[in-house]
């Protein structure tokens, strides 16, 4: 419980798709979309950052959209949202969100030693089970 009121709390959720983002009515999706996604099992990966207030999930590839959601690919959202008094919060917190979930499935061993990396558990960041590093 105490973690759907952690996510619940968040101001933007963003949803990906390989380059893609996902839109219900095109707006950001809300939590009941992300709960959904997280229910039906269709994340391959998903973090939150609760000093930013946002969370990010990347979807798997093969799996539908989200009902009443479409997916656009990115670079076209950045057209779509220039109007948008948020706009420059939105577009940074985007970006960061997208590179942090490319980072995290695109890095997997640690630079120093070769050894698994896994997430650290209070940042977003990656730490080496051998080195520690």
């Amino acid at each position: 419980m105490a973690m759907i009121n952690i996510l619940q709390e968040c101001k933007f959720y963003f949803i990906f798709r390989d380059n893609s983002i996902i839109l219900k009515d095109s707006q950001l999706p809300d939590f009941d979309i992300v709960q959904k996604c997280i229910k039906y099992n269709v994340v391959s990966d998903w973090f939150i950052e609760k000093e930013m207030n946002y969370l990010a999930i990347q979807l798997e590839s093969d799996c539908p959209n989200p009902a009443n959601c479409t997916d656009i690919p990115l670079r076209n959202y950045f057209h779509t949202i220039k109007n948008n008094s948020e706009c420059e919060e939105i577009t940074n917190l985007v970006t960061r969100a997208k590179g942090l979930l490319n980072f995290r499935s695109n890095t997997r061993y640690c630079k120093k030693c070769g050894g698994a990396l896994k997430n650290d558990t209070n940042f977003t960041a990656k730490n080496c089970v051998q080195c520690n590093n």
